[in-house]
């Protein structure tokens, strides 16, 4: 309120001795000046009160997320936000849409006091945090503190919280970066040592051997060792680490790769797993590609809110994979499907409460905004910011003092942090059963295949040979050799074509679908004496000597 510090009063006794030695004119006239600053702050208040209760419609309260005792810090967080330097549209697009948090089933660890609960542990793992990289990585101080490019504060945040309550056995982070999350991940689930698998195309920053009491806990699929998650053959992983397949259900995949998240989790229902978070979760029409948060916008006013627009001036929404490198735009079929997609799906979906109110959304991401790294509006302005706002929870703490008065943390970091909130999701998918429906296709296709009678085709048919069984015959288990296959199969054509001065092609000896099949067996088999009967110009020599 601005009240003068000699206030006895209304600041209370300890204040109040303090000014015993000061002389009676002089109490009477500060006396008088607090008397009558808060008349006027009363009234100020009393003004902006009654405003504000104008200011609200009917129409307002039916579209209510929250509850009324969420409702006071949400209009102060919006009268900040009011404050910005963003522009202010008549776009009807922007004005008319309202924000929504999207959300599906329950979670047990949705209680505010339990969530708080975790925080002492997750500062201090966050502070050690700093320290270990200042030491680990040629970082500055800044990169260091807000892990510019990889996971920001808040999400981190949702990825303990997700990990101390689940306590999954098997935990699989695609997209690393840096290792940052890789760290905390590791210090979240140290009093359990879950099995913590890695995938990305770059090998950088932490290599999650270094400080790490558990190193054997962590399998890398990462630089040269690279393969997608879908390509790892996950029973071969879980035998080799002694996890049933209990565990396979219980393993939870924390997707941060840029890619397609519908996409994604199409493929993790398929290879039977359930538990997934999601990293980048944007509003519709936003972000580097397509967002589950954008999937569950049915009506599609925010994906038209926050659409670039086209030459013509009308708003065109995509649908973008692989950060941003394949888009394409959404007819209206198309965004109906996605929704049918999310339906069918998910059966649990959560989004983690960001710690401190949104005063900025996304102003931390307008750079990449600007830039086109990521899809969104052609201009931001106040209502994409309000309508952010509106589609996210309620935040932990009121105020960005009150937050960093409990976290330790400047008002100014947790600001900037509010910035790069994204929604970050839980997710449970719905148990599917679509290997069963495979077999029973080729069961009906076999069958069909046996009443053929139809005279006009030959009675002779083609058989495979086959006798016993062997450990790799599954799908799966095949093509999760086929990346590495490839970068052999194109290194060997640039060896023997720049080395050995050759054409490159293994004409007369071996093919490519032979050589996969020779790769596969002896990545399998592991002899250790190999036997070539007939080797040519040594192509199959030279492939041999790379897989074993």
């Amino acid at each position: 309120l601005g009240l003068p510090t000699t206030c006895p009063a209304i600041l209370g006794n300890n204040q109040a001795d303090q000014s015993d030695s000061r002389t009676p004119h002089t109490m009477i006239t500060r006396s008088a000046l607090c008397g009558l600053t808060l008349l006027i702050a009363t009234f100020s208040l009393l003004s902006a009160s009654a405003h504000s209760l104008r200011q609200r419609s009917p129409q307002d309260d039916s579209n209510q997320q929250f509850s009324d005792a969420d409702h006071d810090h949400r209009r102060l967080s919006l009268k900040s936000l009011m404050k910005t330097n963003f522009k202010v549209s008549n776009d009807p697009k922007t004005t008319q849409a309202k924000g929504y948090v999207c959300a599906r089933g329950e979670v047990p660890w949705d209680d505010h006091d339990e969530i708080l609960a975790e925080i002492p542990s997750y500062i201090s793992a966050y502070h050690a945090r700093h320290k270990f990289f200042a030491i680990e990585l040629d970082l500055v101080k800044d990169d260091i503190v807000t892990n510019f490019g990889g996971t920001g504060l808040f999400h981190t945040f949702t990825i303990w919280v997700v990990l101390r309550k689940l306590k999954p056995k098997v935990i699989v982070e695609s997209g690393v970066y840096r290792g940052f999350t890789s760290w905390m991940i590791a210090r979240a689930t140290e009093d359990y040592s879950p099995l913590i698998v890695r995938v990305d195309p770059w090998a950088v920053g932490w290599n999650g051997v270094y400080g790490n009491p558990r190193p054997d806990t962590f399998v890398d699929y990462r630089g040269d060792n690279y393969m997608d998650f879908t390509r790892i053959d996950w029973d071969e992983l879980f035998d080799e680490h002694f996890l049933s397949p209990g565990d396979k259900a219980s393993t939870l995949f924390i997707l941060d790769d840029q890619a397609d998240q519908l996409r994604r989790l199409e493929q993790l229902s398929r290879m039977g797993f359930q538990h997934v978070l999601v990293d980048e979760n944007f509003v519709p029409a936003m972000g580097v590609a397509f967002s589950v948060k954008d999937a569950c916008d049915k009506a599609g006013d925010l994906r038209l809110a926050f659409a670039r627009t086209d030459k013509s001036g009308e708003s065109s929404p995509r649908r973008c994979d692989n950060a941003r490198k394949d888009c394409k735009r959404m007819t209206p079929t198309e965004i109906e499907k996605a929704y049918e997609e999310f339906d069918s799906l998910i059966d649990t979906y959560w989004e983690g409460p960001p710690l401190a109110p949104l005063a900025r959304p996304y102003s931390s991401l307008m750079k990449k905004l600007e830039a086109g790294y990521i899809d969104g509006p052609s201009e931001w302005t106040l209502n994409h910011a309000k309508l952010v706002y509106q589609s996210s929870k309620p935040p932990l703490y009121n105020s960005l003092e009150e937050a960093s008065k409990s976290t330790g943390l400047s008002e100014m970091h947790l600001s900037y942090e509010s910035g790069r909130y994204t929604n970050m999701a839980y997710i449970k998918l719905k148990r599917h059963h679509h290997h069963h429906q495979e077999n029973e296709s080729r069961r009906r296709l076999n069958d069909e295949e046996e009443d053929d009678d139809d005279p006009s085709k030959p009675k002779t048919k083609g058989y495979v040979c086959n006798k016993g069984t062997i450990a790799w015959d599954t799908k799966v288990k095949i093509l999760s050799e086929l990346n590495s296959f490839i970068d052999m199969h194109h290194l060997r054509q640039k060896f023997f074509k720049i080395d050995i001065n050759n054409q490159g092609f293994n004409y007369g000896s071996f093919g490519m679908f032979h050589s996969f099949i020779l790769w596969v067996v002896l990545r399998k088999t592991k002899p250790t004496v190999v036997i070539e009967s007939g080797v040519a110009g040594g192509y199959t020599s030279w492939l041999i000597s790379k897989a074993t």
